[in-house]
C-alpha cells in the first residue's frame, strides 16, 4: 500500500507540473503551481487551499494542495505555516512518514519545477535559492 500511495503522489506531482486534467480540484492544483511558479505565494495557497477544499478527501489532490501550501510559507519566511502544511501531508498521505519526508517531498517537487520550467524558476529567487 505504502508503494502505491508513493507512485500515486509522484504521478499526481508531475500532473502539477504538465496541469492535464479537467476536474475542479486540478484546476486549481495547476492554478496553485503555476501561482507558486511566478512567485505568487500568496496566491498559490490561497490556490492550493481550493484544490484541497475540491478534492473532497482525494489523497493526491489533497496531499499535493499542502505541499504547494508549505513550499510557499517557507518562501515567505512563515516557518511556523510552512511545519504546519507539511504536519498535514503526513496525516493524510500513508507514504510519507513524518516532517522530514515531506520536506523532501517538497523539494523533490522544486527540482521537478526547475527541471522542467528552469528560466521561470531561476527568475525567482525565492525558490531558486531552495
Amino acid at each position: 500500500m505504502k508503494y502505491l500511495t508513493e507512485m500515486i503522489l509522484s504521478i499526481s506531482l508531475i500532473g502539477v507540473v504538465a496541469g492535464c486534467s479537467d476536474n475542479q480540484a486540478d484546476k486549481a492544483k495547476h492554478a496553485a503551481a503555476q501561482a507558486f511558479m511566478d512567485c505568487d505565494f500568496n496566491g498559490a495557497i490561497t490556490q492550493a487551499n481550493s484544490a484541497i477544499e475540491l478534492a473532497d478527501g482525494e489523497i493526491a489532490h489533497t496531499v499535493s494542495g499542502w505541499l504547494i501550501i508549505a513550499k510557499s510559507q517557507e518562501a515567505l519566511g512563515n516557518r511556523n505555516d510552512a511545519i504546519r502544511a507539511y504536519h498535514q501531508m503526513v496525516e493524510y498521505a500513508p507514504a510519507i512518514d513524518d516532517i522530514k519526508a515531506a520536506k523532501q517531498r517538497g523539494n523533490l517537487f522544486v527540482q521537478k519545477l526547475s527541471s522542467a520550467y528552469p528560466d521561470k524558476i531561476s527568475a525567482c529567487p525565492q525558490i531558486a535559492a531552495e
